[in-house]
């Protein structure tokens, strides 16, 4: 098999699994994982369990062919060399030949650093839903795909992935215990209001349940 693609858990699953030492994986050149971020941890077991295989991580949707950005190997080899994880937050930079900005409500650029709705056009974007001329103008706004994803761009260019949910930007990625295999963790801007509710909710177990360590990180002034 020269490239496996996956969303992130099956990482841990993996290397956490009684059998995985009896398999032979040195035939896998790449592994691209997607649906969000992966804890360091995670990466560096990896990079270790997966000898010779690049691990990658793809972010897209369907309507953009399905990709948008790449977060390449040397991206997560350097974090883990250097110590310098906070690129792993990152959904990549994006592809060849695409434009991506950071967009407001009004469909204005917004400027590094500031969150908004990520949007992109480019040969990879779709023309449009099949007979829903409403549906695709609407997701087409001047010629740009709006992701109804939410994020913003750094100085170097990369897409750091903030989900849009309720009362405010929130982002579910990334910290697990060995066991189970489940992980959650949840950055908040406690400027939009809302979200002291929102963790005592999870933390009692009301929108999610597990078991393990929860790290909860707040972002913003």
């Amino acid at each position: 098999m020269l490239c496996c693609v996956c969303v992130s858990l099956f990482f841990n699953m993996c290397l956490t699994d009684s059998s995985f030492g009896k398999f032979n994986t040195t035939q896998m050149r790449m592994m691209l994982y997607r649906s969000s971020p992966m804890p360091a941890e995670w990466v560096e077991k990896a990079i270790k369990g997966f000898k010779g295989t690049e691990i990658v991580q793809g972010y897209g949707l369907t309507e953009t062919s399905p990709i948008l950005t790449f977060l390449d190997w040397e991206d997560h080899k350097n974090a883990i060399d250097t110590g310098e994880l906070e690129i792993l937050r990152a959904a990549g930079r994006p592809v060849i030949g695409l434009e991506m900005r950071i967009k407001d409500e009004g469909g204005h650029d917004l400027p590094t650093g500031e969150v908004g709705e990520v949007a992109a056009r480019g040969p990879n974007v779709m023309l449009g839903y099949w007979r829903q001329k409403e549906l695709s103008d609407k997701a087409l706004l001047n010629g740009w795909m709006h992701t109804g994803d939410g994020g913003y761009m750094n100085e170097d260019g990369y897409v750091i992935p903030i989900l849009h949910n309720g009362p405010g930007w929130l982002h579910t990625v990334v910290y697990n215990s060995p066991e189970p295999k489940y992980w959650m963790q949840i950055i908040l801007n406690p400027k939009e209001g809302g979200w002291e509710e929102l963790i005592e909710n999870v933390k009692n177990g009301n929108i999610y349940q597990w078991e393990e360590k929860v790290i909860w990180e707040v972002i913003g002034d």
